[in-house]
């Protein structure tokens, strides 16, 4: 397994680009997707595992319901494996979320959800990188549930509860809450 990515979401796209430009990760072109109501840009060199998705509602949709329940933070993990169905197959405890049970057949992208874990987990079919991810990410962990994700994603880290955190080499460690 290798991690594509960490998703979160974030109040202001600008505000958040503000606060990491010290972390020196390469900026992607913002794009905005009005049927899934969010504006999106990718942070770190899309060759390498590990960039950042930082995620801002725009209007109705998946997003928006996520932050008004959860607020700003981790929206999903990403990770990339050889053979989706194959994961789907043994995902201990993870639930295909019903999204992906419409177009499971055949697709190269399945998400799953694992009740009490407050974020999404995204497989996609990939090949293995070995690489370090670009980015570390902890993660509070407000629930023992939720440390099966950071098994699943390299890169990702137990942080003390509500002190969430991104960390890049060479730059000083960003607090999510400052992202918000």
């Amino acid at each position: 397994m290798t991690l594509d990515h960490v998703a979160l979401l974030v109040r202001s796209l600008e505000s958040a680009l503000e606060r990491l430009a010290e972390t020196g990760l390469a900026v992607g072109e913002i794009e905005s997707f009005p049927s899934e109501g969010t504006r999106e840009v990718y942070l770190g060199d899309p060759d390498l595992p590990g960039r950042l998705l930082l995620l801002e509602s725009t209007g109705p949709g998946p997003y928006q319901r996520a932050f008004e329940k959860r607020g700003p933070g981790l929206h999903h993990v990403a990770i990339e494996v050889a053979d989706p169905d194959a994961f789907a197959a043994d995902a201990r405890g993870w639930l295909l979320h019903p999204h992906s049970l419409q177009s499971q057949k055949g697709a190269n992208t399945l998400w799953f959800a694992r009740p009490g874990v407050g974020a999404l987990l995204e497989v996609t079919r990939g090949k293995a990188r070995d690489a370090e991810p670009q980015v570390q990410v902890g993660v509070s962990l407000d629930d023992a549930s939720l440390k099966t994700l950071l098994d699943l994603a390299p890169g990702l880290h137990a942080a003390e509860r509500g002190a969430s955190w991104i960390e890049v080499a060479g730059a000083p460690r960003v607090e999510l809450a400052d992202l918000s």
